[in-house]
Order: structure tokens, then C-alpha cells, then sequence
């Protein structure tokens, strides 16, 4: 064993695998061959049917910085990385998803801003789109000043990448971890909560490849979104809404990603689009 563990890691890096064989050491590879390596991986196998865990077992035995912990079932992703969080020594904790590529400077650069500024609770950055379609391809301009985000998450919409996130431990023990209710956008729920106790930025660099596997999403997964991202912004809300209200805004919200939808596949060859 390559016994490198830090005694105190500058970064926990968190992330979630199932059946993600292919592609997993891949990814935790982009992160423990950074510039900044100091840090610990904390792998959690959520009840894989593949090589996963042995994998990232063996990957362990080569290198101490990886954590590998193996659910007993299947309890989803966000239950998983809540797992993680609680094995996390570090002040900071990075999300790094297992068919993902955190690119060498990434965690260096987020690690620095955050030290820089104390009142950093949540900090992410912008992402390039890859697959076996082609790319990497950034089609996404997230914002990046803390108003601007903050306006986007009132809209109901997320306004930082997961894949790109750092988080300040101490807050996320103070509002609470990913709610594992929620099958998607756990993040926007985890993010909404965050914002109540510092500020939030994106940095203007692209330091994430995310793996898609079409380079445009089709309609179906727009629609199912909506329902996930209502569902999210509900539970952030802690209010109960009668059963034909939420239908309605269930419909609007469908509404919404479809004109996104059509959107996406007009100007996806024309640049990068800015979210807003």
C-alpha cells in the first residue's frame, strides 16, 4: 500500500457508485492525480452488481487516501453520500460523481477560494459536457456572482453544478444533509438550505467534465425533471399545498422544461448558453 493518507486531508471528496465499473476508477483517478493531494476519497458501493467495489478496493490497497465503504442495500444516492459525509475529516467537503472527470487543477483552486473566504458556504464552477458523442463541450454558463445565484435558486432552478460542488462541512451539519426522500435534485433541496447561512459563488473556470449520454437530453427526462425539481423545491418550502395546486404547478413546471427542451435543441450548436 501506498500509505499517503493525510493525518488532516485539506478536502474530503465524497462520491456515490453503482455499477459504475466502466467508469469508476476513471474518475477517482481525475481526482487523486490533481494538484492538490492532500485530500481523502470516500467511495461508497451502493450494493453494485458489478466489479465496482472490488475496483475501488484495490484502487484502495494502492493508494490510503481511498475510503471505500460498502452499503449493506441499496439506499440511493443521496443516503449514500450522507454516508460519506459522516466518514469526512476535512472542513471541506467536494462532490465528485463516479462516471465523471475532475480536471487536475480543480480541487486546488476550490480548496483556495474557500480558505480565502470564510463566508463561502457553497462553491462550484462551470462544466464541459463529454460522451461517446464527442466533446468535451461547455453549453452551459452558470452564474457565478452570489446574487445572480441566489436569483436563479428563487426561481426554483439550480444555479450550481453537483458535480462541481464544495461545501463547508460545519454548514452542512448545521442545515441538515441531502434528503434521501428525494430520488433527483437532491441537490437543489440541499443547495436551497445552504444558501440561508453564507454566500455562494461559481468560478469562472470549467474544472469538471460531465459525462452525458446524449449530447442533448431528450424531452423525457425535461419532463421528469420538473417533477423531481417541484418535489425538491416543496419540501424546501415545508408547506403543504392541496392536491390541485400541486397539479397545476406540476403542469407548469412541465411546461417550462418542454419550451427548454426546444430551446436546447435550437441553440445547441450556437455556443455556450447562459443561465440565468
Amino acid at each position: 500500500m501506498n500509505d499517503t493518507r493525510p493525518a488532516s486531508p485539506r478536502v474530503s471528496v465524497v462520491m456515490a457508485a453503482r455499477d459504475s465499473a466502466s467508469t469508476v476508477i476513471e474518475a477517482a483517478e481525475s481526482v487523486l492525480q490533481g494538484e492538490l493531494q492532500d485530500i481523502e476519497l470516500l467511495v461508497v458501493d451502493d450494493c453494485s452488481s458489478d466489479d465496482t467495489a472490488q475496483l475501488v478496493s484495490d484502487l484502495a490497497a494502492r493508494d490510503a487516501r481511498v475510503i471505500l465503504i460498502k452499503n449493506a442495500q441499496n439506499l440511493g444516492r443521496a443516503a449514500s453520500r450522507n454516508k460519506a459525509i459522516l466518514h469526512a475529516r476535512s472542513e471541506y467537503v467536494a462532490v465528485a460523481d463516479s462516471d465523471d472527470i475532475s480536471l487536475p487543477s480543480r480541487l486546488l483552486e476550490q480548496v483556495t477560494l474557500m480558505e480565502a473566504s470564510p463566508e463561502l458556504v457553497l462553491l462550484g464552477s462551470q462544466v464541459a459536457d463529454f460522451g461517446s458523442w464527442g466533446g468535451p463541450a461547455q453549453t452551459l454558463k452558470y452564474p457565478t456572482s452570489d446574487r445572480d445565484i441566489r436569483t436563479r435558486f428563487e426561481r426554483g432552478h439550480n444555479a450550481v453544478p453537483h458535480q462541481a460542488c464544495i461545501m463547508r462541512r460545519e454548514k452542512l451539519a448545521e442545515v441538515g444533509l441531502y434528503e434521501p426522500a428525494l430520488l433527483r435534485c437532491q441537490d437543489l433541496e440541499l443547495f436551497r438550505r445552504l444558501l440561508t447561512c453564507g454566500r455562494v459563488e461559481n468560478s469562472e473556470s470549467v474544472l469538471v467534465h460531465y459525462r452525458t449520454e446524449n449530447r442533448t437530453p431528450g424531452l423525457g427526462y425535461f419532463k421528469s425533471n420538473a417533477r423531481y425539481r417541484s418535489a425538491a423545491n416543496y419540501l424546501y418550502k415545508r408547506k403543504s399545498l392541496g392536491g390541485r395546486v400541486v397539479r397545476i404547478r406540476l403542469i407548469a413546471a412541465e411546461a417550462v422544461e418542454i419550451v427548454r427542451w426546444l430551446r436546447s435543441m435550437i441553440i445547441r450548436d450556437r455556443g455556450v448558453q447562459e443561465l440565468r
